[in-house]
């Protein structure tokens, strides 16, 4: 017994002197890392996959937008940093081995090969990455990747933004509020509506429904019900939600969310 104990003391003493040894800085995530439990897949593949020393809220002074597709996310957008302005995105920063920070740059693949340098917190460096451009064709997200961030800034967030603030947050990152009211409307009929429906049941005017119609069909969220020979700019044209991760499942997940608030 007493090798035992002095045993699992020499062992001790060394793990102590190896933290004192490893070299740390703050990883700072904005998008589906900022969930917990999907960052810990990726710290369970590094080589030293001992938990993050500590985790804390982080606010960006850059904006957050979706753009590219991801084939683990159902083909949806990715969540980047835009650095050519200023901005505002909330996220979560962890404390890890520099090692660790590499490795995870690594496994988050060619989309992220800009690295970032945030300053110091703690008398810690706050490194991210995102693209090495700002993507101005923007992609939306899928219901999966969406709920992934919803859950992590509902944990790290928790006694700081209310429900409602922080679904308002990712929504907006997401679409303007006239394209989401658009998008909600046509799935709450559960059938198609014309553009004029649109314009009586939103109080929008012809050029802000039209606009965002055309948006939504764009970007995949609607569709033009093909029966019919209408530009898509005429009133009496009408629109369907599209049945993909990305298309009605989002607009549910986004609804969803606002419900529970």
């Amino acid at each position: 017994n007493d090798r035992s104990e002095e045993a699992n003391e020499v062992m001790a003493l060394f793990n102590r002197k190896l933290n004192q040894q490893k070299e740390y800085v703050w990883y700072a995530c904005y998008g589906s890392n900022i969930c917990r439990q999907r960052f810990m897949i990726y710290i369970n593949s590094c080589n030293d996959n001992t938990p993050p020393v500590e985790d804390r809220p982080y606010e960006f002074d850059y904006d957050m937008y979706f753009a590219k597709k991801a084939c683990n996310w159902d083909n949806g957008g990715k969540a980047f940093l835009d650095l050519s302005k200023p901005g505002h995105a909330y996220g979560r920063m962890y404390k890890v081995t520099k090692e660790q920070y590499e490795q995870i740059r690594r496994c988050e693949g060619s989309d992220y090969t800009q690295h970032v340098d945030l300053g110091m917190v703690s008398g810690l460096p706050v490194y991210t990455f995102t693209d090495t451009k700002t993507n101005e064709e923007r992609t939306l997200p899928s219901y999966r990747y969406y709920n992934v961030i919803l859950q992590g800034l509902r944990e790290c967030y928790e006694g700081i933004l209310d429900d409602a603030q922080i679904v308002q947050y990712l929504n907006s990152r997401i679409m303007n509020e006239q394209a989401y009211k658009i998008a909600e409307t046509v799935r709450r009929n559960r059938h198609y509506l014309t553009n004029a429906e649109l314009m009586e049941r939103t109080g929008y005017d012809a050029d802000t429904v039209i606009s965002s119609v055309q948006w939504l069909v764009e970007k995949g969220m609607l569709k033009q019900d093909g029966r019919s020979r209408q530009q898509i700019t005429d009133l009496s044209a009408y629109f369907y939600t599209i049945d993909h991760p990305c298309g009605r499942a989002l607009i549910d997940a986004m609804m969803e969310a606002e419900r529970i608030q």
